[in-house]
């Protein structure tokens, strides 16, 4: 539970921070936004599960205060949106495009 709940607080955060300025202020590199990116195509495209949520951290090696600012660099981006009523997010870019 704690992955996910890693990825909620994080989906928390970019919702309530503006996201304009979460993108300009952030320290994200675009290889880390594309490891983050890689990692979720290979998930499925959506994290809505522990066992996605944990597959995506490990994959990343990311710590949990990174994994937050790249998913809120790719929420400001619109490449993540939320995914059901249970904190999920799901990647709309690249492979994950509809």
């Amino acid at each position: 539970m704690k992955t996910l709940k890693t990825l909620s607080a994080a989906m928390l955060v970019a919702i309530l921070a503006p996201a304009a300025g979460l993108a300009q202020d952030s320290a994200v590199s675009p290889e880390q936004m594309q490891q983050l990116r890689d990692a979720m195509v290979s998930a499925g495209c959506v994290v809505a599960s522990e066992t996605t949520a944990g597959s995506v951290e490990n994959t990343t090696g990311f710590a949990p205060e990174l994994l937050a600012e790249i998913v809120e660099a790719l929420r400001a981006t619109g490449e993540i949106i939320d995914y059901g009523t249970e904190g999920g997010i799901q990647l709309t870019s690249g492979p994950c495009a509809n």
